[in-house]
């Protein structure tokens, strides 16, 4: 679970930096997960499980190619491992939570989140007995690109670097102002669980528009994490802008067996609350049916 009100915490779900479960929130999702029988779910579960082996064996077995059967494998344990991954990134985050936290109140800040606007050797440096606000770094810091170059030292990126790089995160989070977009139909993207439904978009980019999606409509997001697993089971069909096969939201459709389209690069800004579209997974491309006009 991922943090109880007493201070408990586990790992599993954080997203990296949103807040962690508290009781209520795994009340909530147990809440919706009685509504079902959890037996025949289980049972449901585990025969589709099976299904699928069973299918992929015979299909390695018709194709008869060993070089094809290995990379299969392969994607597989990739697979493993990529959740694997984020399951240690989860639980770094909340370990550094506690420090991070600490490290901010000597920076007169009550916000653990601020230390992501430091330096390692700000935050060293607050450890040591500086005095400053970080507030006041934060303000200049808004927008900023930084990285460790090949000899290890800090660097900050150059401005103009930093504007087209803004101008692509904008784009991914559907911010963008360019006025071509909605012009663009069909959406193309790869195929991560075949399937053709239609449905009403919904633009779910973290857990605060989680309330908007209900059950049949089109999920589209940047890309899934753990904590969208809830609002995932609902939803008809799952469109994301990045993301490979083994992403997480590919793993979730295959899980599910739910139309499923990656990697579209575009969906959150060429789609809008309340678009009727068409998730055409067997073909890797989104048809805008009926344009939600008021958006």
């Amino acid at each position: 679970m991922g943090g109880l009100r007493d201070g408990f915490h586990g790992f599993i779900p954080v997203n990296f930096c949103e807040d962690s479960w508290a009781l209520n929130d795994a009340e909530k999702q147990l809440q919706e997960l009685m509504q079902k029988n959890c037996a025949q779910e289980l049972k449901r579960f585990n025969q589709g499980h099976k299904n699928k082996v069973e299918q992929k064996n015979k299909k390695l077995k018709e194709i008869g190619n060993e070089e094809i059967s290995i990379l299969a494998h392969a994607i597989a344990e990739g697979t493993s491992l990529n959740e694997f991954r984020k399951n240690v990134f989860s639980r770094v985050s909340l370990g550094y939570r506690d420090v991070f936290s600490k490290i901010a109140k000597l920076g007169k800040s009550n916000n653990w989140r601020d230390c992501f606007y430091l330096i390692p050797d700000e935050m060293r440096s607050l450890l040591e007995g500086a005095k400053f606000k970080i507030k006041n770094i934060i303000k200049k810091r808004r927008t900023v690109g930084h990285y460790v170059d090949e000899a290890g030292i800090n660097r900050f990126v150059e401005d103009e670097d930093m504007k087209r790089f803004v101008a692509f995160i904008e784009t991914a989070y559907g911010k963008s102002s360019n006025s071509d977009a909605r012009s663009v139909d069909p959406i193309k993207g790869f195929i991560a669980n075949k399937g053709l439904v239609r449905g009403i978009v919904k633009i779910i980019l973290s857990s605060k528009d989680f309330y908007k999606l209900n059950r049949g409509d089109i999920l589209v997001t940047t890309m899934t994490s753990v904590d969208f697993v809830p609002v995932m089971e609902k939803a008809g069909a799952f469109v994301t802008n990045e993301g490979g096969i083994t992403s997480h939201a590919s793993i979730v459709a295959r899980e599910m067996n739910k139309p499923c389209i990656i990697g579209t690069q575009n969906a959150t800004q060429v789609l809008r609350d309340g678009d009727l579209v068409e998730v055409d997974a067997d073909k890797g491309i989104v048809k805008i049916v009926k344009k939600n006009k008021l958006r």
